[in-house]
């Protein structure tokens, strides 16, 4: 029965494990967080990707065209992971860029599934820095935005997703960059790998105990071999002691297999039933220390 329980508290404490691991996991998005994922395209038009100096590339209505060399575009998209649905959120989205270094062009808002018709831009009184009123930011555990803010500028300067500040402004939510192992999908994808891993774990327990088992019944008869050999090996040593000289042969030959035997069985019953389990479970008996005859002995 022992045994039977060690395994049974080995199984429910690796499945606590994996809860543990698959709770902490799940609760991180306690603390409801908005992802936040730039990519930026340099140069996606310019006068060298068209292979002619005398192409003229305009921005600007009629009256106040521009040419210019190069058109980059920056791109900031927004996943809700939490277990929130957030529903007419505004946010402000900053942009790093001071003194108007990198001259800005145009911007366009998407909301889910590319629909503009669920965002509604709000006015700023700053350049850099955009507004919108986003009417569902819904919950996913995919590479599924709810919110896409498209950023056309001129130049090839390479933004970095620290030069965009997303700041929720009437929701209980915060900002973090953009992580695959935050999504809930990826959650599972780590339940089921530690599950998995334990699975393996207890699948390799079970193997060594099995071949432990299988090797300590094999080898009885070897470690009762053992054990005479050592009792003989005693025996030896005490015909060349004086305080055993006046026992008889037969005498020191009893003493010596008791006195192994006893100490084996002593070890035997305070053994728990595990570790009886893996050692064969056979008890000792007085036989297994006898001392060997002199021809036998040489035989072994």
């Amino acid at each position: 029965m022992k045994l039977i329980r060690d395994l049974f508290l080995l199984f429910v404490g690796g499945s606590i494990a994996t809860a543990g691991n698959y709770f902490v996991s799940s609760t991180g998005n306690e603390i409801p967080y908005i992802d936040k994922h730039v990519i930026t395209d340099i140069s996606i038009i310019s006068k060298e990707n068209l292979f002619s100096r005398d192409v003229k590339i305009l921005v600007g209505k009629e009256e106040k065209e521009k040419e210019v060399e190069e058109i980059s575009r920056a791109t900031v998209y927004l996943f809700n992971y939490s277990d929130e649905f957030f529903k007419d959120m505004e946010i402000r989205v900053k942009i790093n860029n001071p003194d108007g270094k990198v001259k800005l062009l145009s911007t366009h808002a998407l909301g889910d599934s590319n629909e503009d018709s669920i965002i509604k831009p709000i006015k700023s009184n700053s350049v850099n820095s955009f507004k919108y009123l986003i009417k569902t930011a819904k919950r996913t555990d995919r590479y599924d935005e709810f919110f896409k803010l498209i950023i056309y500028y001129e130049g090839d300067h390479e933004f970095d997703k620290d030069d965009f500040t997303v700041t929720p402004l009437n929701a209980e939510a915060r900002t973090r960059d953009y992580d695959r192992s935050h999504s809930p999908e990826n959650t599972k994808y780590k339940l089921w790998r530690s599950a998995l891993q334990f699975g393996a774990l207890c699948g390799a327990l079970i193997f060594s105990i099995s071949f432990i088992k299988l090797m300590s019944v094999f080898t009885r008869n070897a470690d009762k071999k053992s054990s005479r050999r050592y009792a003989t090996k005693l025996y030896n040593s005490s015909e060349k002691t004086e305080m055993f000289r006046k026992f008889s042969n037969e005498e020191r030959k009893s003493v010596i297999s008791k006195l192994l035997y006893e100490h084996r069985l002593e070890i035997w019953k305070k053994s728990s039933k595990f570790e009886l389990f893996l050692g064969g479970s056979k008890e000792p008996a007085p036989e297994d220390f006898k001392v060997l005859e002199a021809s036998k002995n040489e035989a072994l």
